[in-house]
């Protein structure tokens, strides 16, 4: 297919539209009878054999994880996914900034929820980023979707020696870009990238849809040693005006995303239930009793 062109049609759907490309795939709307899908080709250039995606397939189910609904594969386009479409937008985009910062924790709840799931599953994600949260209305709340499941056995992590890495690499965790930078074929995730390695990637998002602003936005990605050396000393700091019925412990928050993220994983916390307990006792200062209490509205955090 010529660059740009949109296909007539993928396998068994027609396609409607282009809802997005970046340098690992491309995503199109398609349609099957009267049932509209999400297919996600992977570029061939930066994937490794993906006999392994197919145990993604129906296996891995969460309320909070995009799931496969097939894999497919096909001689021009190779193998593809098909997800179900929903109207959806990046944790960091306005429609989550615009919220009070406790709606965004009770977000990341829920985010923490789909990643233990996973992980109890056995599967690391590996590529967590803003990009690959996503956010849908539910009712009068908000939903968390994560997306790309899998996805991280399957890189090429040679090709992400260049620009295209630079991309992803401000939400990696340090032991991860320590080992994805060392040339030579080896499997896409690493025994030491763990639950934890998660963990640190979640907490950069989070504290991206907190501030509106990336954590290392003011780092020259181009000058990796530069990057590391920031995750070596960076420290997180929310500044939220608390009025007296407010139930965000702030103090107890930034010591929490802090310690998440350590430049040693064995000093941030294990698993993403223990996050989630200490989250909740930094989302209700006060107590059980003040959980259907709104955060107060505050302004934008600083980092440094």
């Amino acid at each position: 297919m010529p660059e740009g062109e949109i296909p007539k049609s993928i396998g068994e759907y027609e396609i409607i539209r282009s809802l997005g490309k970046g340098v690992m795939s491309e995503v199109f709307l398609g349609r099957k009878g009267n049932i509209t899908h999400a297919i996600k080709i992977l570029n061939n250039r930066v994937a490794q054999k993906l006999d392994s995606a197919h145990r993604f397939e129906d296996e891995i189910t969460h309320e909070n994880l995009a799931q496969y609904l097939g894999i497919k594969f096909e001689q021009e386009y190779q193998h593809y996914f098909i997800t179900e479409y929903l109207e959806v937008r990046p944790v960091s985009g306005k429609m989550v900034r615009r919220q009070r910062h406790g709606v965004i924790l009770d977000m990341f709840l829920k985010v923490c929820d789909g990643l233990g799931h996973m992980h109890a599953s056995g599967v690391i994600h590996g590529n967590i980023k803003s990009s690959n949260i996503l956010v849908r209305r539910d009712g009068g709340g908000f939903q968390p979707i994560i997306s790309d499941i899998g996805i991280g056995y399957i890189y090429e992590h040679e090709y992400f020696q260049g620009a295209p890495f630079r991309a992803s690499v401000p939400y990696m965790s340090p032991e991860y870009i320590a080992y994805i930078t060392v040339p030579g074929a080896k499997p896409a995730l690493p025994e030491g990238v763990t639950a934890a390695s998660d963990l640190y990637s979640m907490v950069v998002v989070l504290c991206e849809a907190l501030t509106g602003r990336a954590l290392y936005d003011d780092e020259d990605l181009s000058d990796l040693q530069t990057l590391v050396k920031a995750k070596q000393t960076k420290k997180f700091r929310l500044v939220a005006v608390n009025h007296p019925s407010a139930s965000m412990d702030v103090e107890r928050l930034n010591t929490l995303l802090n310690r998440c993220l350590a430049f040693d994983s064995s000093e941030r916390l294990q698993s993403m239930e223990e996050f989630r307990e200490e989250l909740t006792r930094a989302r209700l200062k006060s107590g059980p009793e003040e959980a259907q209490e709104s955060s107060a509205a505050a302004p934008a955090g600083e980092q440094g």
